[in-house]
Formats: structure tokens, C-alpha cells, sequence
């Protein structure tokens, strides 16, 4: 019985929205079961229930009258707040709100258990945890020394938790506030009269309990004294971006209810208070604190697709012990106080060590090249346009070039300089270099001088090897050993190994990357990191003596080394590339297939290109066995999909690594493509490495937590050459779980880890993308954008525009010609509303040829054209007006919309027209040309050619029949949307955009909006009319009807008539309306006091209007009298 009266719905039209129930337990012991929906009454209002009710009962046990007194008024009430609305007051209380958030809205990002999913769900469950007396007195001593309050000292606590949890300093939360309490005659007022503050928080960890409770006491104080500007108002105020995914701003609610049960008190019985679990709510978490024998009741209301028990009851074992420490020593710094316990601490060492796979690696890359060697001499080992080197051969050259380099006086530790093209001359170089006890510096000859210069400066280069070809364009003093030179005199020279003592420590390349400072930076990796990573790569991947790799990176991108010597350590072949076949995406597909391959490291923007060559083509790379992919984030395209539909057997791996350390993590996508996530994450760490997710303050934040990824290990660089500073920076030193100190690298990205123990990518953290207080990946732009059928290509950036806003720019490669660009504009805009909330749009779509290419195959992002104009409209698709009419109709759109020009191809409502404008618009349009077109004619001629088109037509041309098409196209039975009280249609404007493409959408305006013809009088006889026209649109049915507002009346009239006349309705949708009792149970006295009352009731809102608008609030109130007095004259 419980169960069904936690999930009793109430009737809203019926009633009643309160009900009770009492139960017999036995002679002496009953339970009185009260039930209530929130529109009716609040926290505060049961508290006064309460109270009244055992007042009651003890007066009539007593044999007494009752003598509660005069209940107040909710309609008073709700009067004085609207009033007080209109107030300067409520306006100064709003600018204290809208300060605190104006410049950026946090965004509370608790750890969660399962993924958030693209719409909010409100099933939610309920813990209870008790705190026994004897900490909450320790407590109440604490909050006595310190000079606060029980409320005060909670609330501060629950900010800690909130920071501790997150990692995040910047905390909001919602906090409960009973209106009731804002005047005393209103103490005792049932009804919903809460509001929600939302409390904002800067938690600095520094700081000691004492020091930061010092702080927030005068803070929540102001935010006490500032708590009647209501929530509603500020969201709209802030005009916050809904993320349908979650509730705006304040997913956390707190509240503390100081219970004193001495007012409630039934004579004659005992009795207990038991609170119902409710089994859906609007926050994803609320924490309420209650007073209760001494002791404090902390129950947890949460989101169960969100959150689990387990989470939660975690969560409430760090409050206590949190609270407890600041009982016992609030002088502790808020980063000292003890967070887990420990069972959690020895469960965390345990996950430490458990997911640190430790190997031992006592061998190096040369020698895992020289066990190559030995076991396959005669095996091919490069094959590059026609020749191949086999094992043996390879060892001969390199160790004949090796020799070379000793007597130029290259000796272990030095640096020698890269400048070859890809060939097999390239390989040998590193092998040589590499057995020389030399590091390798490669250069991309494409560089300008300047930087080739700066590279070879920063190096301290030893020599330089590369082709006659580039003879004098490197600095004079540099030893340059050019290949067609030293090939001759390398015959001479002995093809054993020569002997060189290899240390884990001894550095094996420097690759330079971007600086800060506008000079390339040198990252060193050393013969640990990279044996390392070459042990776990032949252990991961089922390549063999047999499987065929593709060299395709730059010799400049560490992807490049995994390529060769993943390859040279397991005795397989590499095949390598020129440099135009790597550019050539269809003779690369076709090299693929030709030379039988069966593994590749491409990075993503390659391999999706070549997933798209596939399919256009219908050739794919049937031997792949093997798909690494790293450098960019992976998205899960179609046309990645449908590569992997065609290749059963092969396996896509999600690799993930910065320069300083190099693959660090992956994770395997294997089975049908189709199950896999957009988004893959990359997965766990390899042999000898550490991932660990740090907060800015570099504490580990808890499991789902967002924090910065950070890296430790046998995999880490040692450091930026000649950059002591910076590297100092980036590897720190941090202590882990096992109170032992290790070197990490601070990645700069965010990161959180999923329950399953993989790591979630996010992006990066110093170059984060915020619209509107809310992070956008634009990865996942991307992959929704990837998807629509005229885009082959896409990447989105962000670009400031000239009013200092952030904008969403996405560059798009089409698919073919495109026919009408600005209607693709709006396919792809609604497309993604589809999907992603409207703060995630991009705001300008730029169409490219093809997307500028780093030389690793990435998208070169800085190199994607700017946009130089932001404009409400696309300036490159601007078509001028061509006659008077579209002249005057761009020039009327370019007035009322404040744009500076309207092409003749613009989209009222991309340009930001809604209803009100349009009447505007309308009525501008009617003054000019003497003609009077009906608001509709917008959703039907939305564009100024087609408007002018209208215009321009005769007077039988303009249709003001109440079926408005919207969107006719679909294989699905038609739905019809009737209009509210503004009589027009314009309202589902926005409402289109959202509606599926095979949906066709009709709606129905008020007849007689021209002037002419009969204003119908009673609902019956509109929803007549109305039928008329939908039946002979749709004949048989099945119907779908929707009605807003008034037209919710209106549509349930039409369902009763069709179901009168055998018709089938399956669809019949009410929003927004106002149930009444129906006018025929009313007395006629009673109906006609009630339209009285009605008509003083609309004076403001004439007021307003004539203010705001009076020349159509005139047409309007002239076009209503007109009617009623041709009424009146012809009966």
C-alpha cells in the first residue's frame, strides 16, 4: 500500500491534489498516511499541517473547541509577490544574483556511475544515515566556538564535499528557502511558496575550516538576505542554454531542517514522524539534514540511472568523516582533512597496485632488432617502389653506416640530425644512429629556415645525414653527411655490430613540437620508455614473421618509431611509402589491397578518409588485420562502421599518448561496429605505466570525477632539452596512495575514469571550450555532423567574434556539389538539433575543398581560414533583392531584425524572428503594399523571394484557411497542432525544427484573422470548422491532434467529435493549458461575473501592450470590436 501511494498520480483536472489515509494496525496503533503533490504544498507547509492537525485532535480529545486561527490566503499571497515583483527592490535583488554568475556558470560535474545520457531522467531512490548525538554535540560545540550556526557550519561542509568530490574549487548548489518566512502573517500559509537560491562557492583547500567558515558566514548571509529573487527569474535572466541532459545550473540540493517537535503534540498519544521515499525527482542529488532526538537524519534523494547505492553511501561516509574533523580540529587545512577511510585508503592501494602491470625490461631496442635478425636473416624486412632489404641485409648496411658515424666522431649521448626523404635509406639511418649509442633529431625539410636553424641550435647536432639534394640550406658549421657520398665509402667499412654500451637511461630521439614561446621544444625519450613500449605493443598485438605494416607516419612523429620497430622487433616486413602516395588516400587504398597489408597506424582524420574511399568505391583493404589509430580522438563515424562491417576479422585499437611519453593507454573495439560508442575511450595503461587523475591541486580525485591526466612511469621523457624550467613544470613529483613518491607528467587533458576501470578522453584543459558556462567536446560535434548524408568531412573550432563572443565555426567537406547552400546550412543546423542542445550549434558553417593536413595527417587546425564577418546571416550566400517588392520586404526585415542587410534567400527565423517581430513585420508589409497576408504566410514563405512572390500575387493567392502546412513531406499519419490564444501559428515555428523528417506536420489558425468572415463563438463550433478542413486533408486517419493553450481545449473538442463520428484518434497532446470548470455547470450569473472579473483581469496586459506595441495592440482590440458589434447590428 506503501508502494502505491509513493506512486499515486494526482488528477490535475479532477482532483484532489491532497489525500489521507488512515490505517489500522491494531486496537492501539494506527498510521495516518498523508499525501500531497508538491503544487500544493512545500516543506514548510507540512511542518503547519502538522501543527494544526495535532492541535486539532487535542482540542476535540480534550472536549474543547478548536481555536486555530484564520488561515492565510495563498491569492493574497500570490498578489503581494507580484506585486513586489514589479518593485526596484526585486530589481536590486536580481543584480545581486546576476553578478555572481554573469562572467561564467560552473558547471557541478559529480562522479557519476553510469554515462549521463542525452535526456534527463527523474526516477530517483532515497538512503537514510543517522549520526548519532555524540558527534553531533562535538559538532554543535564546534559551531558555538566558531560563532556560527548549525545551518551555516552544514552548509559549509557540504561545500567541502562538493570540492573534494569534483575537484573543482568553483561549487554550486541549491538551497531551499520557504517563502512563508518573508513576512510573519504568512508563518502559518499552506501552499508552494519555496524558492531555490543557488549558492555559489570558491573553496581554497589552503585554507583552514575556521579561515573559510569565516568567510562564508558573511556570505550566505548576503545570500540570505537577497532570497526573494526567484530562480525562475535569474535562469531566464542569465538566459541560460538548456542542456536537456541536465537541470540548469543546480543538480545539487541541500537543505537542513532544524526540527523542534514541542509544537506537535497530540494529547493523549505518541507518535512518530515517517517520511515516504519519493520515486522521482527533478535534481539529480538531494541531501536533506534533519534534527532528530539529538542526533541528525541525513537522507539522500538521487538519480538511479545516475548514481548507485554504493556511490551514495560513500558519499555519506565522507560528510561524517569530514564533519567529525572539524569537530575535533577545525584549524586542519581544508586539503588536510581525512576524506576515506580505511577500508577505502587500503582498497585504493590495492587498485594502485593491482593496475600497475609491472614488467621487467632487461633487454633494449637493439637487441630486440638483433633477436630479429638471427631468427629471420632471410626474411624481407623493408620493401620500398620495387626493392627490399631482407633482415640480414638491413643489419649489414646499418651496421657499415654505424661505423661510418664513430670515425665522423659520433659517440653515445650525442645527436645526430635527420634529413632524409622516406626511403630505405631512412631506416638504415636510425638503425645506424641507433647503434652508434647516438640519439636521432629528425627534421622536416619543409620548415623555414629559421626553425631548421633553431632545431639544429636547440640539438647541439653532431652531424647532419640527408641527400645532395639539400645541399646548402643548413647552418655552415654543421658536419652534413650526404647519403649519395657516404654509400661508397660504407663498403669498405665492416658490417658487424659495433661494440657500444647501451644504458636504460641513453636517449633515443628528440622530437621538437610547438612552444609556448614561439620556439620549438625538444622532448627526449629515452631506450627505457621505448623498450618498454615496444615489449607491450608485441605482446598486445597477434603481429608475426608473417604480417605485412604500412609506414606511414613522418619520420618526425613518434607514431613513426612504433611503425618501424613494432614491425623489426617480430621479424614482419614494413612497407614503406612516398610522400605523394601518403597524400593520395584512393592509390593508398589500392596500395593496401595490392601489397596484401595487415596493419596500419593511421591517425583518424586518414583513416576515416580512407574509410570513405572505401565505400564510395566499394574497395576495401581486405587483409587488414590490425587498425591502430592515436594522435586525435577517435569518433566512431558511418563510414568507420561500415570499413569494419567489411573487415570481420580486423580489430581497431584506441591509442592514446603526448610526445613525452608516447602511447600510454588503449583500448580494443573488436565485434560489430555498430555497438561501438561514438566516443571510444582509451582504455588502460600499458606494461610499467601509470594514468592517475589529478585536481588542480593535484589530489586524485574520486573514480568518474573530471580531472587532469597525468601520467607516471617507465613511459615518461625525461624532460625538454635545455628547458630545465619548463620541464620542472610538467613533471612533477607526486606522492601516491602507497605514500611513495613518483615523477608524473601533467598532460594538460581532462580526463575521468569509468567504473569498468577505462579512461574517458575530454579534451584538453588549457584550451577548453566554453559556450556559455557550459565545456563542449567538439569531438562530439564532429561525430553528429560526420553523420548527415551531404558531408564527407568535418572539423569544428572555435573563433571569437568581432563582439568578443565565443562562436562555434564548423568546416564541412561535402559529399558533391552543393545545390542550394543556404538550405544546407539549415538541414545541418536542424540535423544536429536533433541531437545536441542548442548552446552546441555551430553559429557559421564554412564549406572547404578539403581540410588543411598537418604532415603527421592531422587536421591543422590553425590553418582552417577564418571567418571574417559573423554575422545573424551567411554573408557568402547573400543574394541581393532583384525588384521593389523584395527591396521593400529586405529593408522592413532589416529594420524590425537590427541586421544590417537581408539577402533575398534569408530565413526569417535564422535571422532571430519569432512571433511577436512578425507582426511587426506584417503589419509594415499590409501598410505598404495595401495587402493583408496572414502571420502564417511566414512558416510558407519564410524567405524574402518567396514572401515577395506572395506579395506580388493577386489578392485569391493569399490563403486564410485554418489548415497551415509546415512540413507535408513523410510516410507517417499526419499531426495537427492548434493554435493558443494568440490565434496564430507562429508559436510552432520553433517547435519544427525538432520534428522528424518523415513526420508531416499541419497546423490550424484562427479563421477570420483577415477581418472578414464569422468569429466562431463557442469551442464546439471552431473545432467543427477546424474538422472540416483536417478531414478532407486526411480522409481515413488514424488522427493526431495537439493543442496549446486554448487550443488544448479546442483539440480535446475535436477528439470527442471525430470519436462521435467513428473515427480513430491516436494521438490527443494538451500542453499549456488551463482546465476550467465547463461553462455549461455554471449558473448564468456566475458565468457572466466571471467574464466581468476576466475582462478587469486582461487591463495590465492592455496596458502593456499599447505601451510595448500600440499600433498592433490597436488593430487588434479594433479587429475584436469590429466583430462583436457586427454581432450586435445583424444578430
Amino acid at each position: 500500500f506503501h508502494q502505491a501511494t509513493t506512486e499515486f498520480v494526482f488528477d490535475f483536472i479532477n482532483g484532489p491534489l491532497f489525500r489521507t489515509t488512515l490505517i489500522k494496525l491494531g486496537d492501539t496503533e494506527h498510521r495516518l498516511m498523508l499525501s500531497a503533490h508538491h503544487i500544493i504544498c512545500d516543506g514548510w507547509s507540512t511542518a503547519v499541517i502538522a501543527e494544526e492537525l495535532s492541535a486539532l485532535y487535542s482540542d476535540y480529545r480534550n472536549g474543547k473547541k478548536p481555536s486555530l486561527p484564520p488561515a492565510p490566503k495563498l491569492t493574497d499571497y500570490i498578489a503581494q509577490k507580484h506585486r513586489f515583483y514589479q518593485s526596484e527592490t526585486y530589481k536590486e535583488i536580481g543584480d545581486y544574483w546576476f553578478k555572481k554568475f554573469q562572467h561564467d556558470i560552473p558547471v557541478l560535474n559529480l562522479p557519476v556511475d553510469s554515462a549521463r545520457p542525452p535526456l534527463r531522467t527523474y526516477q530517483s531512490r532515497r538512503l537514510l544515515f543517522s549520526l548519532g548525538t555524540q558527534a553531533v554535540t562535538s559538532f554543535q560545540q564546534m559551531t558555538r566556538k566558531t560563532g556560527g550556526s548549525m545551518a551555516i557550519n552544514l552548509m559549509a561542509i557540504v561545500e567541502i564535499l562538493l570540492y573534494r568530490l569534483t575537484g573543482s574549487p568553483d561549487i554550486v548548489f541549491g538551497l531551499p528557502v520557504a517563502g512563508q518566512l518573508e513576512a510573519a502573517e504568512n508563518r502559518s500559509l499552506i501552499g508552494h511558496c519555496v524558492n531555490t537560491l543557488p549558492i555559489r562557492s570558491e573553496v581554497a583547500g589552503d585554507l583552514t575550516f575556521e579561515q573559510y567558515l569565516e568567510k562564508r558566514k558573511i556570505e550566505i548571509i548576503n545570500d540570505y538576505d537577497h532570497q526573494q529573487y526567484t530562480f525562475g527569474s535569474l535562469v531566464q535572466r542569465l538566459n541560460l542554454v538548456r542542456d536537456p541532459s541536465r537541470i540548469p545550473l543546480i543538480p545539487f540540493l541541500f537543505n537542513y531542517e532544524a526540527r523542534s517537535n514541542d509544537t506537535v503534540q497530540f494529547a493523549g498519544l505518541t507518535h512518530t514522524f515517517i517520511t515516504q521515499e519519493r520515486l522521482y525527482d527533478n535534481f539529480e542529488i538531494v541531501l536533506n539534514a534533519s534534527d532528530v532526538n539529538g542526533g541528525l537524519l541525513f537522507s539522500w534523494t538521487y538519480n538511479k540511472g545516475l548514481f548507485s547505492p554504493r556511490s551514495i553511501e560513500s558519499f555519506q561516509r565522507k560528510l561524517e568523516r569530514l564533519l567529525e574533523a572539524v569537530s575535533s580540529n577545525p584549524s586542519l587545512p581544508i586539503d588536510e582533512l581525512p576524506f576515506y577511510d580505511e577500508e577505502e585508503l587500503n582498497c585504493k592501494k590495492q587498485v594502485w597496485t593491482a593496475e600497475y602491470i609491472e614488467k621487467p625490461i632487461h633487454t633494449t631496442i637493439q637487441q630486440l632488432f638483433m633477436d630479429s635478425v638471427q631468427r629471420f636473416p632471410k626474411h624481407t624486412a623493408l620493401f620500398f617502389e620495387g626493392e627490399s632489404l631482407s633482415y640480414n641485409q638491413l643489419d649489414k648496411r646499418a651496421n657499415q653506416l654505424a661505423h661510418l658515424l664513430i670515425e665522423e666522431g659520433v659517440a653515445p649521448g650525442d645527436r645526430v640530425g635527420l634529413g632524409l626523404q622516406r626511403s630505405m635509406e631512412l631506416v638504415v639511418a636510425v638503425l645506424a644512429i641507433l647503434k652508434t649509442g647516438a640519439a636521432y633529431v629528425p627534421l622536416d625539410l619543409s620548415f623555414p629556415e629559421d626553425r631548421l636553424a633553431a632545431i639544429i641550435g636547440n640539438a647541439t647536432i653532431k652531424c647532419l645525414l640527408t641527400d645532395v639534394g639539400n645541399e646548402g640550406e643548413f647552418p655552415k658549421d654543421l658536419i652534413v653527411l650526404y647519403t649519395e657520398e657516404v654509400m661508397p665509402r660504407m663498403e669498405s667499412l665492416p658490417d658487424k655490430t659495433p661494440y657500444v654500451e647501451i644504458s636504460a637511461d641513453q636517449t633515443v630521439y628528440i622530437l621538437h613540437t610547438s612552444g609556448s614561446t614561439g620556439q620549438p621544444k625538444g622532448v627526449c625519450l629515452g631506450q627505457e620508455a621505448l623498450t618498454n613500449l615496444l615489449l607491450w605493443q608485441r605482446e598486445q598485438s597477434a603481429a608475426d614473421e608473417q604480417t605485412r605494416t604500412l609506414q606511414f607516419a613522418p619520420i618526425t612523429f613518434d607514431v613513426s618509431f612504433q611503425e618501424i620497430f613494432a614491425t623489426l622487433i617480430t621479424g614482419g616486413c614494413l612497407y614503406l611509402i612516398p610522400e605523394t602516395l601518403r597524400l593520395d588516400i584512393d592509390s593508398l587504398l589500392e596500395y593496401l589491397n595490392h601489397n596484401r597489408i595487415n596493419r596500419i597506424f593511421l591517425p583518424f582524420v586518414a583513416l576515416n578518409a580512407l574509410a570513405e574511399q572505401a565505400y564510395e568505391t566499394r574497395r576495401y583493404p581486405g587483409y587488414l588485420t590490425e587498425v591502430m589509430t592515436a594522435g586525435e580522438q577517435l569518433k566512431i563515424t558511418p563510414q568507420l562502421i561500415e570499413l569494419f562491417k567489411q573487415l570481420p576479422n580486423a580489430s581497431l585499437f584506441n591509442q592514446y599518448g603526448p610526445t613525452e611519453s608516447h602511447v600510454v593507454t588503449q583500448f580494443k573495439l573488436v565485434g560489430d561496429a555498430e555497438t561501438w560508442p561514438s566516443l571510444p575511450s582509451i582504455g588502460k595503461p600499458i606494461f610499467n605505466t601509470r594514468v592517475i587523475i589529478l585536481s588542480e591541486q593535484l589530489k586524485e580525485v574520486p573514480d568518474g570525477a573530471v580531472g587532469e591526466l597525468c601520467v607516471s612511469g617507465k613511459c615518461l621523457s625525461s624532460g625538454y632539452l635545455n628547458l630545465d624550467a619548463l620541464t620542472d613544470e610538467k613533471f612533477v613529483w607526486w606522492t601516491g596512495p602507497d605514500q611513495v613518491s613518483i615523477r608524473i607528467y601533467r598532460t594538460g587533458d581532462l580526463a575521468r575514469r569509468l567504473p569498468d576501470g577505462n579512461i574517458e578522453y575530454l579534451g584538453r584543459n588549457d584550451h577548453q571550450v566554453k559556450i556559455r558556462g557550459y565545456r563542449i567536446e567538439l569531438g562530439e560535434i564532429e561525430v553528429i555532423l560526420n553523420q548527415h548524408e551531404d558531408i564527407k568531412q568535418t572539423a569544428v573550432t572555435t573563433q571569437v567574434d568581432n563582439r568578443g563572443q565565443q562562436r562555434l565555426v564548423a568546416y564541412v567537406v561535402l559529399n558533391g556539389q552543393p545545390l542550394d547552400i543556404n538550405r544546407q546550412r539549415t538541414s545541418w543546423k536542424h540535423f544536429l538539433q536533433l541531437s545536441l542542445p542548442e548552446y552546441m550549434i555551430p553559429h557559421e558553417f564554412v564549406v572547404l575543398e578539403s581540410l588543411p593536413l598537418t604532415s603527421s595527417g592531422k587536421v591543422a587546425r590553425n590553418a582552417l581560414p577564418k571567418v571574417t564577418t559573423f554575422s545573424e546571416h551567411h554573408s557568402d550566400s547573400y543574394v541581393a533583392p532583384t525588384n521593389q517588392t523584395e527591396q521593400l520586404i529586405a529593408q522592413i526585415w532589416a529594420d524590425v531584425l537590427g541586421v544590417n542587410r537581408v539577402g533575398i534567400h534569408d530565413n526569417f527565423f535564422e535571422l532571430g524572428g519569432y512571433s511577436l517581430i512578425a507582426v511587426k513585420v506584417m503589419l509594415a508589409i499590409e501598410k505598404a503594399t495595401g495587402k493583408r497576408m496572414p502571420l502564417s504566410s511566414l512558416f510558407e514563405n519564410a524567405t524574402v523571394a518567396k514572401l515577395a512572390m506572395l506579395v506580388q500575387a493577386g489578392a485569391e493567392k493569399i490563403r486564410w484557411d485554418a489548415l497551415v502546412p509546415i512540413q507535408t513531406e513523410g510516410s507517417r499519419p499526419p499531426i495537427y497542432l492548434v493554435h493558443g490564444g494568440g490565434l496564430n501559428v507562429l508559436i510552432f515555428q520553433s517547435m519544427a525544427k525538432y520534428i522528424d523528417n518523415d513526420q508531416p506536420v499541419y497546423a490550424l489558425q484562427a479563421l477570420g484573422l483577415n477581418g472578414h468572415g464569422k468569429l466562431f463563438e463557442t469551442i464546439e463550433e471552431i473545432a467543427a470548422k477546424y474538422l472540416e478542413e483536417v478531414i478532407d486533408n486526411n480522409p481515413t486517419g488514424p488522427y493526431l491532434l495537439a493543442g496549446y493553450s486554448l487550443g488544448g481545449k479546442i483539440a480535446y473538442e475535436m477528439a470527442k467529435q471525430l470519436l462521435a463520428k467513428g473515427k480513430e484518434v491516436a494521438l490527443l497532446g494538451i500542453f499549456d493549458t488551463v482546465a476550467t470548470q465547463p461553462p455549461c455547470t455554471t449558473h448564468t450569473w456566475a458565468r457572466l461575473v466571471e467574464k466581468i472579473t476576466r475582462q478587469f483581469r486582461k487591463i495590465p496586459f492592455w496596458i502593456r501592450t499599447f505601451k510595448e506595441s500600440p499600433r498592433e495592440a490597436l488593430a487588434y482590440q479594433r479587429l475584436i470590436i469590429g466583430e462583436r458589434l457586427k454581432e450586435l447590428i445583424h444578430g
